[in-house]
């Protein structure tokens, strides 16, 4: 290749790389003015300072719209997608349709249900409370009536007392001799409450207090009254001392005969084989013997023995016949207590016996066992035992 030609192809692309900066150049000197306006707008707003450049939001641009494309333009492939494309789009709006429909269908059905359990609920609380309304007057009534029998059970009770200690106060009086009227009998005592009982012992003070009249007594007089009044004090003290220890003694006496009592049938009990706590709780302070029983309370079967037999049992038991014993202190049989095992059976072939040796060789006594062997002898069975009577 020439010098020339070589020099045109450089000249060549020199000038398309210098067509290539020429727009470029346009372009950017085509912002100019735009900054030079932008430069001139701050010194316009330069008073407004303070007031915040507002950000600039990146919005996306909308799609752009579909073209309606000309039918008669399209292949028939074309033709049957676009078709194909219409036709599910189609179905696929009736089915979100009818999805719409059957969600509303659904939240409708839920709002019934939910409603209808409120209602049931609202009714099921008004029911519960009248149950127990009801059942709270049936208890309260119930209460009463349990009270008024209980009442009843105890005035009829208390009657019952009433009149037989009447009837032994009254045969008591008739065999010593003499009926005395007495208003204050045992049944009547009980019957009387505590303001009762106040009030007949403000009564009774009362009817014994009697005030001296000193208006027309003389000084000597006076004194003697006084004196009186002082001593019938001074006995009316000492008579209540008196009776206090005599209460307190004979509390001692009571509790110490008690005491005896519990351990005189604490010695019985043990000497008859009881329990003691038994014995003391038992009426009156009877001993009984232990109960002996004959018969299991676990066995199904039912005892049809009758008295007789089980007294026969009772007094002579079943003795079991004492094991027979061996006597003698010689060596027992081998067979005793031997197991027959094959392995056993072959060690004992094939390991040699132990022999012992002695060392010093024993002559005269000191040969002899030092305790004499007495032959083994075993009772045969018609030697056992009979048993203890």
């Amino acid at each position: 290749m020439s010098d020339e030609e070589e020099y045109s192809e450089e000249e060549v692309i020199e000038e398309e790389e210098e067509e290539e900066e020429a727009p470029a150049e346009e372009n950017a000197a085509a912002p100019a003015p735009e900054a030079e306006t932008a430069e001139a707008e701050p010194e316009a707003d330069a008073p407004i300072e303070d007031a915040p450049a507002p950000e600039e939001r990146k919005t996306r641009p909308p799609p752009p719209p579909e073209k309606e494309v000309d039918p008669s333009t399209l292949t028939e492939a074309e033709q049957a997608m676009l078709a194909a494309k219409k036709r599910h789009e189609e179905e696929e709006a009736a089915r979100s349709q009818e999805a719409e429909a059957r969600r509303q269908q659904e939240l409708a059905t839920v709002d019934e249900e939910l409603r209808a359990l409120k209602e049931r609920q609202i009714e099921r609380k008004k029911q519960r409370e009248i149950e127990e309304a009801e059942m709270a007057e049936r208890r309260r009534k119930d209460e009463q009536r349990r009270r008024e029998e209980e009442e009843a059970r105890k005035a009829k009770i208390e009657a019952q007392k009433r009149a037989k200690e009447e009837e032994k106060l009254k045969r008591q009086q008739v065999m010593a001799g003499a009926f005395v009227n007495t208003s204050a009998n045992i049944g009547r005592k009980k019957e009387k409450t505590e303001e009762q009982r106040q009030e007949a012992k403000r009564a009774y003070i009362a009817s014994i207090q009697n005030k001296p009249d000193i208006s027309n007594l003389l000084p000597n007089d006076l004194k003697a009254k006084i004196k009186q009044l002082h001593a019938r004090i001074l006995k009316l003290e000492s008579d209540k001392y008196d009776l206090e220890k005599r209460h307190e003694r004979q509390d001692y006496d009571l509790k110490e005969l008690n005491e005896r009592t519990s351990q005189a049938a604490r010695k019985k009990a043990i000497a008859m084989g009881v329990e003691a706590e038994e014995a003391e709780a038992s009426s009156g302070g009877v001993v009984r013997p232990p109960k002996i029983n004959v018969a299991s309370k676990y066995d199904r079967r039912v005892d049809h023995r009758g008295y007789g037999d089980r007294r026969e049992l009772f007094e002579h038991p079943v003795v079991k016949p004492e094991p027979p014993i061996a006597h003698g202190s010689g060596r027992p049989p081998p067979e005793w207590g031997r197991k027959n095992v094959e392995e056993l059976e072959q060690l004992r072939k094939n390991l040699e016996p132990f022999r012992y040796q002695e060392q010093v060789k024993a002559e005269g006594e000191a040969a002899k066992p030092p305790v004499p062997i007495i032959p083994l002898q075993i009772p045969s069975e018609s030697e056992a035992v009979a048993p203890k009577e």
